[in-house]
Formats: C-alpha cells, structure tokens, sequence
C-alpha cells in the first residue's frame, strides 16, 4: 500500500490501513507539516459557513445530511487520536459559530440554520457569540476541537511507525505507471496493490482533475491582544463579504494567548498584491480588538470541486482496475474533517467495508446540472489567464515582463508573489520558489529558476 502526500488525509489514510495489518509505505516531497495542514487554522468543526445551505439547494437535504454525519465522525477520531496519540497537539473543546455581522447577512445565517439543523447538527441560534463586538445574528454548535495540527501529524506518523510503516520525507512522486500500481519517484520506484494521492491537485494527470478543480490560497495572522479576556470564546466564521475566521491558539514560544485572524483567499497566482492580504487581516483584526504586536503571518493552498464536494475515490472514475489508484481532494478549507473522513472512505474502500456516507465523496459521483456549468466557467477563466500571461510575458506588458518563468505543468506564465516570494501559477495553482524547485503542485518538474529584487 503506498500513499503520496503525508497531510492529514494521507497519513489518516495510512494509519487505518496499517492498524488493519497492511504493510504501508508514505513519501511526500516535502518535510512533514509543511503543506496545507500545517498551514490551516485547524478549527475541527462539522459547521462550515454556508456549507449546508448550499449543499441542500445543489444536491437535496440528504447528500447534506450524510455530509453532516461524515464530518462529524471524522471529527470524533480526530477528537481520539489528538488525546492519544498527539497530546501536545493540545486539542481543546471550543464552539463553532456561523456569524453575520451585517444585517444584509442575516438572512445567510437564518438559511444556515435551517439546513444545518435539517442535516442532523444539533445547532442553535444565540444572540451571544463570544465576541468582543455585536453580530447580527450567529448559530453556534458547541462540542467542536481547535488543536495545533503539526504536532497532530508527529503524532500520527509516530503511530504508523509504531505499527510498522514507513514515512520518507523528501521523496517526490513523478509519475505513475499505466496500471495504477508503480510510483516513480525521485528515490526509486513504489510498487503496491493500491496507490492513494492525496496532494490537492494530484500529480498524475489521468481524470483531468486539474480541470475540475479550483486552488485556492487563503491568508492568517496571529497577533497578541492588550486585553485576553477580549479573546473569542470558540471559533467563529463570517458570513459576511469578505468572509473572515477567528479561533486563538497558545503561542509555543511563551505560552501567551493569541488571536489568530484568517480569510483574504483568491484562486491563486490571480492576486497583483499578495502582501495586501495580510494587510487587510490585520487592519480588520485592529478595528475590533485592541491589537499590540503581530506575531506570525502564513498562508495556505486548498482546492475546491465544482459540485461543492470532497473526493475520495478512483483517480479515473469507470476505469477498469480503477481501485489501483484512488484520490483525496476537494476539501475545500475545512481538512481536518473532510480529510479526514475522505481517508476514512478511502480505507474503508480498500477494507471493503466503506462507511455508508461515503458514497458522497465516490469520484464516480455524477452532478452534471451543478458541476458543469462551474467547471466550463472555471476553464474558461484558465484559458483567459493562459492568453494574457503570454501576451503579457512575449511583449514585455505583463506584471512580471518578460522576466517571468513558465509552469512546467501545462505552460502557464507565472506570476510573482511577493508575500512568499515565489513564482504561482494562474492556472492550476503550481508554485515555485525562485530556484525553480516545486512548492506546491500539480506540477513535477522544476521551473526555470528567476529572481526578484527586493
């Protein structure tokens, strides 16, 4: 059993299938909790904004019901796993809040409610959120986890360990053979009985999921608060244009209490000020608390599917032998529980005793009338951005001159992000650092390497 990627729906993925007495064997290019996990706010929750409230009007109340129960059993095994096996993750009970600071918002949240409520989550509209500012209106589901996700992955790749597995950081996977069971990679060849990629855009081609799918890079902040006892009381998400996420976390350093502030995303390598991001975070964040230092800034890469659904299932959805080769993605910022219930399905798929909502992550899954129309819109926008780039790049008029390099997936001009510092694709969402090594894929080959002053 081979899994590429080692984020929470890889090492998820691989831990279930060893705990059953599968020999297993994880690479990821990258050194552990340096990817999209590690970079997320971690906020363990079944309510996600405005999930279910689009779910139900795209798909019916029962494709949202079975989304609510697989959330939330992937949330009770991240609840078990973090006390025993990653007790410095230092999970914590917190509530989660669906908020609308805006009276214009209000009607989002009252429709969030109902569908919510409708799906099976026993949540509740409260006039108090936890703030230190007034809403207009909130739900709030109590009994979620915020925890810090890193040491949450050490934990996991302990336990894979322990029960005989392998993990090989820095080993990146560069094709894949005919038949779903070879993975070459840059330390030799993986073979097993079943391949599972679970890297955002997968590396391998086959199914055009880079045409199916939307990367997507979102922006947080931690800073320190004059007054802690101003903190929020649980995690909150707005709904409100543009949407903002708040939880806190204890600063390892010190053991401080901080704020951490997240949102500004945008499909990526499509923003012309990507430290303006980070900007934004912190101007709103010191409009509503009294803000004394910055401490951190990061961001992260997460993808999202046209229909609006996680994927966990065969890489080419009817092909024969299809199971070979199976795909997690589509997580849609909410990872820690849609990674991990997609690794759930995958591994019960594998066992032959899948859950019975993971049929809703089945890639096979057909939603013509939702998905369609977004994938020919999300191509169409591609191909606007593949034009203007070369354009851009042969006549010397685009953001980056003729200077930019090129994406080594299907030719994209890339452009400059200064926040990073690296070259990103507006097309499918590769990144690259300014020698030209990979930071993010689908991409698998080095681009030329281009630097920037400043």
């Amino acid at each position: 059993m081979a899994v590429v990627g080692a984020g929470i729906a890889g090492l998820t993925t691989a831990v279930l299938l060893a705990e059953a007495g599968l020999d297993v064997v994880v690479v990821d290019a990258a050194p552990l909790g340096s990817g999209t996990t590690g970079g997320t706010t971690a906020k363990v929750t079944a309510l996600h904004g405005r999930r279910y409230s689009t779910l139900t009007r795209d798909h019916g109340y029962l494709v949202a019901t079975e989304y609510a129960r697989a959330n939330l059993a992937a949330l009770e095994l991240v609840r078990e796993w973090a006390e025993e096996l990653a007790p410095d993750s230092r999970p914590e009970a917190a509530p989660s809040h669906t908020c609308a600071l805006t009276t214009d918002a209000v009607p989002l949240v009252e429709e969030e409610l109902v569908a919510a409520a409708q799906a099976g989550l026993p949540v509740r509209r409260v006039d108090d959120a936890g703030l230190p500012f007034p809403v207009s209106a909130a739900i709030r589901l109590d009994d979620q986890l915020q925890f810090d996700p890193v040491p949450y992955l050490y934990g996991l790749a302990r336990q894979l360990r322990s029960l005989g597995g392998r993990l090989h950081e820095g080993v990146r996977a560069t094709g894949l053979s005919l038949d779903g069971r070879r993975v070459t990679t840059s330390a030799g060849t993986v073979s097993a009985d079943h391949v599972v990629l679970t890297t955002g855009i997968p590396f391998a081609d086959r199914g055009l999921w880079f045409a199916r799918m939307v990367p997507r890079r979102s922006y947080a902040v931690a800073v320190r608060v004059a007054d802690p006892a101003s903190l929020p009381d649980g995690t909150h998400l707005g709904v409100d244009d543009p949407t903002w996420s708040l939880r806190t976390l204890t600063d390892p350093s010190d053991g401080e209490r901080l704020l951490v502030v997240g949102g500004a995303g945008h499909v990526t390598g499509r923003a012309s000020d990507t430290l303006d991001h980070f900007r934004r975070l912190v101007g709103w964040a010191a409009t509503r608390f009294d803000c004394q230092e910055l401490r951190y800034h990061w961001s992260a890469q997460d993808h999202e599917c046209a229909d609006g659904l996680p994927v966990a299932g065969p890489l080419v959805p009817f092909a024969p032998n299809g199971d070979h080769t199976l795909v997690a993605t589509g997580f849609a910022k909410w990872g820690m529980t849609n990674g991990t219930a997609a690794a759930m399905a995958l591994a019960g798929r594998i066992l032959g005793d899948p859950p019975p909502w993971a049929t809703i992550f089945d890639s096979a899954r057909l939603h013509p009338t939702t998905s369609l129309p977004r994938e020919i819109k999300a191509n169409a926008e591609v191909a606007a951005c593949f034009a203007k780039g070369w354009v851009g790049r042969v006549t010397g008029t685009g953001p980056d001159g003729r200077e930019a390099p090129v994406c080594t997936h299907l030719g994209g001009v890339l452009r400059w992000n200064e926040a990073e510092r690296s070259w990103d694709c507006p097309l499918h969402g590769s990144r690259f650092g300014t020698d030209g090594a990979i930071l993010d894929g689908p991409a698998v080959r080095q681009s030329a390497p281009a630097t920037r002053d400043g």
